[in-house]
């Protein structure tokens, strides 16, 4: 009997034992159950638990995240779901750290995260001046037509409230992200249908953003909680709080979501390397000034 989950099988054959893997990940996935799987390089373990995967996040309204720490491996794993999205159409968001997208080479994480708050700022204080605008004009309208002691006064004060936020907004966007306030004020439909016509790696979500003077980043976290699949690093569900943002874009719980670690011996490692503390020396001679002779 043909199963289901083969719609997301892009093969026209499975390798041995690949059809009985695929068939016991399915059943454990159906039972809510935790699968460990084991096979030489070369076996198909990716698609053995991408196509069972696929199949039951669709049924069941959730996503797949496919998550490694091999560089090699993602590039695999993009080519796999371009395979997949040619027999049946997914949609596929390929994720990688936001300083690795960022078109601006000599930008840092802390500068980044300052002009992203900043940008929004700005969006609020546009709004505020925008409203301030018609509160003036309307002053202005209502004085034509009644004599009312106090509005020539409100209208100067309304006035000096106008020009002094507008000299911060002048100020405020010397410190924003252009880039963001382009796409915080378009509605980026060209980007969404571009990116879920095929799989896209993030170099060329990157190259797209620059070429539309938009923030790739930021596009993509965007429409996360359209796709079928997500792809990315160990980082990304291993660190808290990364992982708290990541599902957050997604709109997901983690009852949502099916996770498959790729190269799972890697993650010991991986998370004890997330769950440390680090110190740099800066920091540890400041705090030795500290301590009273």
């Amino acid at each position: 009997m043909k199963k289901d989950y083969l719609r997301y099988f892009p093969k026209s054959s499975y390798y041995p034992n690949q059809f009985e893997a695929m068939d016991a990940i399915h059943e454990a996935l159906l039972k809510k159950q935790v699968v460990l799987f084991e096979g030489a390089c070369g076996t198909g373990k990716t698609l053995s638990a991408l196509a069972p995967a696929l199949h039951i996040a669709k049924t069941e309204k959730k996503t797949v995240v496919i998550a490694t720490n091999v560089h090699q491996q993602m590039a695999q794993f993009i080519e796999e779901a371009r395979e997949i999205k040619k027999q049946t159409d997914i949609k596929v968001i390929v994720l990688k750290g936001k300083m690795l997208m960022c078109p601006k080479p000599d930008m840092d994480y802390d500068t980044c995260s300052l002009l992203r708050d900043n940008t929004y700022k700005l969006i609020e204080q546009e709004k505020d001046i925008w409203q301030l605008k018609n509160e003036i004009k309307s002053v202005k309208d209502k004085m034509k037509r009644v004599r009312e002691p106090g509005l020539i006064e409100l209208q100067r004060e309304l006035s000096l409230e106008f020009d002094k936020e507008e000299r911060h907004l002048h100020e405020q966007r010397k410190n924003s992200c252009d880039m963001l306030l382009q796409l915080l004020k378009g509605d980026n439909e060209e980007f969404r249908t571009w990116l879920f016509s095929g799989v896209r790696t993030p170099e060329e979500v990157a190259e797209w953003a620059m070429e539309h003077n938009s923030c790739g980043y930021e596009l993509l976290k965007r429409f996360m909680k359209e796709a079928d699949l997500l792809i990315c690093n160990y980082h990304h569900f291993l660190d808290e709080e990364i992982r708290t943002n990541v599902i957050g874009w997604m709109d997901k719980s983690l009852q949502d979501i099916i996770a498959i670690f790729d190269e799972a011996h890697n993650i010991e490692s991986a998370a004890r390397s997330h769950s440390s503390m680090k110190l740099s020396e800066f920091t540890i001679n400041r705090a030795l000034d500290e301590v009273p002779a």
